[in-house]
């Protein structure tokens, strides 16, 4: 029997994504329809054959059970907050086998100072503690789609300048939203002892130096860079709360692996289905669709 499915959370960059990936040519067959879906407000959101929305009162927790009686997989697309301890409970109250964690981005398994990453690291070891049957962490790096419109880490296209932390030869990993909902839709189906615990996965990986070379051959426009070496070894700022600058930091770092993954799972979650799209292709995308005023868009 195909195994079910519960999102929590439909407000976030992911949904869309994930929701596409699942019902794509690649996976549909793989899984029970329709998707359920909680959010706190279903009324905003109009139910179909593929996906079927629940309310979330996390007031009343057991407003939860409904959706996840009987799931194979509850993936979590809230950002970090209490809610998290809810869910958490709904999913030991329902047996769920498996819980994919709202933890894409950063792998903060070898960053050993307190930063923005502890409270997911603190709910992931509380999930495991109860007996969850699998949780499941995906590492995907910097979000291509912010990078591209963005810059995020330096760069700030509008501007036409960059400050980076660092000399801007670190590697960073960055992964397009449409390959993270794909990389889920993959690992969701599969039986829980055939899926690791940590899950690497990397659209691309490219210094900054070399991000920042890619847009100007793509846009023809030229980039003013400035180097910011005094915050390299910055590391002990990272609880301040300042998370873009968090970010510049941790990138700058490779050592940490939080953005520089020198290995990955790319080939067991996709074995072939997919081209994984590269900064390059994210750039000339956006490029193609800029809007009258020079502002790159998707």
């Amino acid at each position: 029997m195909a195994p079910a499915v519960a999102i929590i959370g439909s407000n976030g960059f992911l949904f869309q994504p994930i929701v596409d990936a699942i019902t794509s040519d690649f996976f549909k067959d793989k899984y029970a329809f329709p998707l359920r879906v909680l959010t706190r407000d279903p009324s905003k959101a109009e139910s179909s054959e593929l996906v079927t929305y629940y309310k979330s009162d996390y007031s009343d927790p057991s407003t939860l059970d409904d959706a996840l009686q009987g799931v194979h997989v509850v993936i979590n697309l809230t950002s970090p907050n209490l809610v998290w301890n809810v869910v958490l409970d709904a999913i030991v109250r329902n047996n769920v086998p498996m819980y994919i964690m709202s933890d894409f981005g950063c792998d903060g398994r070898k960053l050993h100072v307190k930063s923005y990453l502890d409270f997911k690291k603190g709910h992931a070891q509380k999930a495991r503690e109860l007996g969850v049957p699998k949780v499941v962490q995906i590492f995907t790096g910097l979000f291509q789609e912010f990078l591209v419109k963005f810059g995020t880490l330096g760069p700030n296209w509008q501007t036409g300048s960059a400050t980076i932390i660092g000399d801007g030869n670190a590697p960073v990993t960055v992964t397009a939203t449409r390959d993270i909902g794909l990389s889920v839709a993959s690992l969701g189906y599969r039986p829980v002892d055939e899926i690791p615990e940590f899950v690497r996965v990397q659209g691309d990986m490219k210094t900054l130096n070399e991000i920042i070379s890619i847009y100007m051959k793509v846009t023809g426009k030229n980039v003013a860079v400035e180097y910011d070496s005094a915050d390299v070894n910055s590391l002990h700022t990272l609880a301040d709360g300042n998370l873009m600058h968090s970010l510049k930091i941790l990138a700058a770092n490779p050592q940490t692996e939080t953005f520089n993954f020198p290995s990955t799972d790319n080939d067991f979650v996709n074995p072939g289905l997919w081209k994984w799209s590269s900064i390059e292709d994210g750039l000339q995308e956006a490029y193609d669709g800029m809007n009258p005023s020079g502002v790159l868009r998707f």
